[in-house]
């Protein structure tokens, strides 16, 4: 006699396989997107690090220009009052002097700037070019998910019937060259 569960039966594996299917597709279109999104952020991130690491290295040819200024100021400051003592102007010498120390104080204090940022500044640089590189490797791998991915929507028909788009399309071509000859 006609059992019901078995005539139903592929069927249902049919359907439960399509809905497995459509799940998991979901799944991983919202992978992607998340990806997608993760990598922007991850991109706007580095554009900003390489943003402040430009405003940095700016500031610190800022500070360089500023040493080469004292350097000719005190230059300067120490050829007058070296003339002042010549010519008996002590008080004058003076005065040269106290603003000597405090351009050498401001000298010292600015070297010492330098070169610890120079430190920071070459850490920081490193730390950018490990961080570009590795937005490189992820857009790299972002691409190749989304062309696996476009790849396997054109080979799956439904994991149901074991065939591919693919397969079906090229059983098709064949049938209708068949039924031409």
């Amino acid at each position: 006699p006609f059992e019901r569960g078995t005539m139903f039966e592929p069927f249902m594996n049919q359907l439960r396989a399509l809905f497995l299917t459509s799940a998991e597709e979901s799944r991983d279109n919202q992978s992607l997107a998340l990806l997608s999104i993760n990598t922007r952020t991850a991109a706007a991130s580095v554009r900003a690090a390489q943003v402040a690491l430009a405003r940095a290295k700016a500031e610190q040819q800022q500070d360089r220009k500023r040493l080469w200024q004292i350097n000719a100021s005190l230059e300067d400051l120490e050829n007058r009052a070296r003339n002042a003592l010549l010519k008996g102007l002590e008080p004058l010498a003076k005065e040269a002097a106290e603003a000597i120390a405090l351009l050498e104080d401001e000298k010292s204090a600015l070297e010492e700037a330098i070169r610890s940022f120079d430190g920071d500044l070459s850490s920081l640089t490193e730390t950018l070019h490990r961080a570009q590189s590795r937005l490189r490797a992820l857009k790299r791998g972002e691409r190749t998910v989304e062309v696996r991915d476009q790849i396997q929507k054109a080979q799956s028909f439904g994991s149901s019937t074991g065939q591919s788009a693919l397969a079906l399309a090229e059983g098709q071509l064949e049938d209708i060259r068949r039924r031409q000859e």
